[in-house]
């Protein structure tokens, strides 16, 4: 895991190469897609919300941003070929998990301390979960969430407790994270709560895809 955070974007092979060119302006919003390529996190506003029906191109733009920068530090680091990869990802990661994604390895940690602690198991996928998670909150440049609101919750609301620590703890270290979701922000005080809601209004650029 530790090494695939440093080596990878972690970008589903659909969309690991594309660019903002990929982008169909003639069937999509030739705005959008320019307040995309223009956008500036800040350390008080470092969020970007894709919000819309599914299709509309969210996931290819949040993607086509990250390849963008990927590509800029790559060209930027005069080194061979082969060391290209783990280097890039060093100097500045970014990388792409779906929120479901975030919260599987979150339940599959769970499990492995649980094992380890009923029997004799070595802890090293445990460790490489455990330090993946946490350079996703704590390290990654910039972050893509996908599909917000499309994870399975649970009547403990580990789902949602979960999401909103990665949310604030990423905004307190001024770390650029753009997430996409199929749920209108005027509805996520119910899926999620009220200060969630206000949390993201407040602290991030909301682009809705007509």
């Amino acid at each position: 895991m530790r090494d695939l955070l440093l080596s990878s974007t972690n970008t589903p092979l659909e969309f690991e190469k594309s660019m903002y060119a990929d982008y169909d302006t003639e069937r999509g919003d030739p705005e959008i897609l320019d307040q995309i390529r223009e956008w500036k996190p800040t350390p008080s506003h470092p969020s970007l919300l894709l919000e819309g029906r599914p299709g509309l191109g969210k996931t290819l733009l949040a993607c086509a941003r990250l390849n963008e920068k990927h590509a800029r530090i790559v060209a930027s680091i005069p080194i061979p070929e082969s060391s290209l990869r783990v280097l890039r990802q060093k100097k500045c990661p970014v990388y792409f998990i779906q929120l479901a994604d975030w919260l599987g390895l979150q339940h599959r940690l769970f499990r492995l301390h649980d094992e380890m602690m009923r029997c004799d198991l070595e802890p090293t996928e445990c460790l490489e979960i455990d330090q993946l998670l946490e350079d996703l909150k704590y390290k990654v440049k910039l972050l893509v969430v996908d599909d917000v609101g499309k994870e399975h919750r649970t009547a403990s609301g580990f789902a949602e407790d979960s999401f909103d620590l990665l949310v604030r703890t990423r905004h307190n270290r001024g770390l650029a994270t753009i997430y996409t979701t199929n749920i209108p922000l005027e509805e996520w005080s119910d899926q999620y709560s009220d200060a969630m809601q206000n949390f993201i209004s407040r602290s991030s650029l909301i682009l809705t895809f007509p």
